[in-house]
């Protein structure tokens, strides 16, 4: 299953070093999206303002 970081929304394939390692943006955690959900999710992120995705994050 394909991950997303929770900070800045980036996808990343299984096995991904960012994946253990942490992401780019400092991020260190990942949501689980299914392949068939994929498309919906990179559809739902970009619709989101910085304030939600930062309410996510503080959520998580």
């Amino acid at each position: 299953m394909p991950h997303q970081c929770v900070r800045c929304n980036k996808f990343y394939d299984d096995g991904a070093d960012e994946i253990l390692k942490g992401c780019s943006c400092g991020g260190k955690l990942f949501f689980y999206i299914k392949k068939s959900k994929l498309e919906q999710a990179k559809n739902v992120t970009k619709k989101l303002t910085d304030e939600q995705k930062e309410e996510i994050e503080m959520d998580v």
